[in-house]
C-alpha cells in the first residue's frame, strides 16, 4: 500500500533518533555512516520544510537519500508542515548541526578517528 503522511513523519522521526544517537556513539561507527546520516536529516528536514520551492541542497543530495523513498517525498512535496512536526523538522536540521559541531570539537580527536577508519581527511 503507499505511504501516509503518518508514515513520512515517522520516518523522518526514525532518521533524527539515529542521529541522536551517532551524536553520543559516533567514535564507534563509520565515518561515511555517521556523515551519511546526518545528511540524510538535512535532507529530509529541508524536503518536508520547502516542499521541494527552495531546496538549497545538491541535487546528488537530495536523489541519493529519496531513491527508494518516492512515496513519502510525494507526501512531502503535497502537504504543507504545520505546527509541531514543523517545529520537529526545524529541531531536526538543530541536531544535525550539533553533531557536526560535536564530530569536529576536537580535531585530534576527529584525525585520530578518520585514521582508526582509513578514511581521509585534509
Amino acid at each position: 500500500p503507499p505511504p501516509k503522511y503518518n508514515d513520512l513523519i515517522n520516518f523522518f522521526n526514525m532518521t533524527c533518533t539515529v542521529a541522536r544517537c551517532l551524536k553520543k556513539d559516533w567514535p564507534l561507527c563509520a565515518p561515511h555512516a555517521v556523515c551519511h546520516s546526518f545528511e540524510r536529516v538535512a535532507v529530509w528536514a529541508n524536503v518536508l520544510l520547502t516542499r521541494f520551492s527552495i531546496t538549497t541542497l545538491p541535487e546528488s543530495y537530495v536523489r541519493t537519500h529519496l531513491v527508494g523513498h518516492e512515496g513519502l517525498a510525494t507526501l512531502a512535496a503535497e502537504n504543507p508542515l504545520e505546527g509541531l512536526n514543523r517545529a520537529r523538522c526545524k529541531r531536526g536540521l538543530a541536531l544535525v548541526t550539533e553533531c557536526v559541531r560535536e564530530v569536529c570539537r576536537d580535531s585530534a580527536e576527529l584525525k585520530k578517528w578518520l585514521k582508526a577508519h582509513s578514511a581521509p581527511y585534509g
